[in-house]
């Protein structure tokens, strides 16, 4: 399933050189000197107070991270619910809450003591086996035991390497070669390969200081797991390892690209990990060639906005004139609570689609440009019905105009046949010395909307000043047809 607005770009053709030429373009924008360093890496972690992709709890000195709730972790969201249910406001609950340390791991932290093996205690931040360790000291010692003098006297441990999983940066957590998280997944999944370690492995074997033998009943089988299996998500944490480096690039270049919008949606990063799990199991060169029916619902919608952005950057203006549509911020505009796309191939014919892209362009460029997308929107609108109409009537479907026949000319300047019933005429007029496109009046003369039929085929005319159209502006019957309007 591929969505509509997306389709000037799969219809372009992705061979060897339009890939190297995208990726050239995308190499040269990231390489510059306003795009942010910290999404060149391969393994990029936002820290917890971003202000776009940040992943902390809202409450200020919270260290505990947000999960779906609205910003919050579970503790605090449950106290927010509790005062609003007293009428509390959310500025007087965060003023007041108390921020929460840590609970679980946000991310992998290895061990104070020995760096190459991870830490499996979120306050002692010690491995397993010197978490054992400060224990029996403990209970040998009571109250007595100072942590600070037996942290001193300990050695490091030999570390484990890192995990066998071709995605996962993570440090291992057993001779086994996984870290915590993909060992879980791995027994989940009933241990595919026969992987595993011997009974009581450590007090057997690393107390007594001797190598931790492995078995694997199928090696090939156990690799291939590593290979397919994705990164264990955490929070704010996004890995690009593995992707192609066209998807890769792209990717980046969006999560700039996403930072710089004034008002933005919510990208959680598990989201953005999982659109990217999803490129990198499919093979996917490019994200203009992702199936979204294989995304998940919130990688999908991720996908979508990254491509409104790609064709920002592949589409020249000119480009896009071709493709049929146009970018209002190609001009440096953008409309409020609308996106920068206006799809123009609803109007069949070339010439005229070409017509109001000119026009609408040079709105865009003028000073005085709308303030909002409803006049586009007004005279996309009109120029599809004319396209319509033509298509119907005018020789070769209207795609030549100079074959147009001029005796459909009375028709064209009055509304297509589905308005008809309301028996508005369509003229033009100018002001100030200026041709304008022409507009809807009723009877009376009134303004209804804009519509570049008029200035489509050259019949503009003047407006009275009373109101009323000028000589020669043609009304429609009750039967639909048009009349020649009052004479002066």
């Amino acid at each position: 399933m591929r969505a509509d607005p997306l389709l000037p770009l799969y219809r372009e053709q992705h061979d060897a050189r339009a890939g190297q030429d995208r990726l050239e373009l995308l190499t040269a924008l990231i390489g510059g000197p306003a795009f942010d360093p910290l999404l060149r890496a391969e393994v990029i972690r936002f820290p917890a107070r971003h202000p776009v992709f940040g992943w902390a709890c809202l409450v200020a000195g919270c260290e505990r991270a947000r999960g779906n709730r609205p910003q919050m972790c579970s503790v605090h969201y449950e106290q927010w619910r509790q005062a609003q249910a007293r009428g509390e406001g959310m500025a007087a609950f965060l003023a007041g809450a108390q921020p929460l340390g840590t609970s679980v791991w946000t991310q992998q932290v290895p061990c104070r003591i020995c760096p190459g093996r991870p830490a499996t205690h979120t306050i002692s931040r010690l491995c397993n086996r010197h978490n054992m360790r400060w224990w029996r000291r403990q209970r040998e010692e009571g109250q007595q035991a100072s942590f600070e003098d037996w942290l001193a006297s300990q050695v490091p441990l030999d570390e484990y390497g890192r995990c066998q999983v071709a995605v996962c940066p993570d440090l291992a957590a057993t001779p086994l070669g996984l870290c915590a998280g993909h060992d879980s997944r791995y027994q989940t999944h009933g241990r595919p390969g026969g992987a595993q370690l011997p009974p009581s492995w450590s007090r057997t074997y690393e107390v007594r200081g001797l190598p931790v033998p492995v078995t694997c009943r199928d090696q090939a089988r156990f690799g291939a797991w590593c290979a397919a299996q994705p990164p264990v998500p955490w929070p704010g944490q996004l890995i690009l390892t593995g992707l192609a480096p066209l998807a890769a690039a792209e990717i980046r270049w969006c999560l700039f690209a996403h930072t710089k919008r004034q008002r933005h949606t919510r990208w959680d990063t598990a989201w953005v990990q999982a659109l990217a799990s999803t490129c990198r199991a499919g093979g996917t060169v490019s994200l203009t060639e992702l199936d979204l029916s294989s995304c998940t619902t919130m990688a999908a919608m991720v996908a979508r906005e990254m491509l409104h952005d790609l064709r920002l950057a592949y589409f020249t203006p000119e480009g896009s004139k071709d493709a049929g549509f146009i970018e209002t911020s190609h001009f440096g505009v953008r409309f409020p609570d609308r996106g920068s796309h206006f799809d123009l191939t609803g109007i069949s014919q070339r010439w005229l689609r070409d017509l109001l892209w000119d026009y609408l362009a040079g709105m865009l460029s003028d000073p005085g440009c709308p303030r909002t997308g409803g006049t586009f929107d007004a005279f996309r609108r009109a120029a599809a019905e004319l396209g319509a109409f033509l298509a119907v009537d005018a020789p070769a479907g209207g795609c030549d105009p100079r074959a147009a026949d001029r005796r459909a000319h009375p028709a064209v300047r009055s509304r297509p046949a589905a308005a008809r019933t309301r028996g508005p005429a369509v003229t033009g007029h100018a002001t100030s010395g200026r041709q304008t496109v022409g507009r809807h009046h009723d009877h009376q003369g009134h303004h209804l909307q804009p519509c570049p039929q008029a200035a489509a085929l050259g019949t503009g005319h003047r407006r009275s000043r009373a109101g009323r159209a000028a000589p020669g502006v043609h009304h429609l019957d009750a039967r639909g047809r048009p009349e020649p309007g009052p004479q002066a």
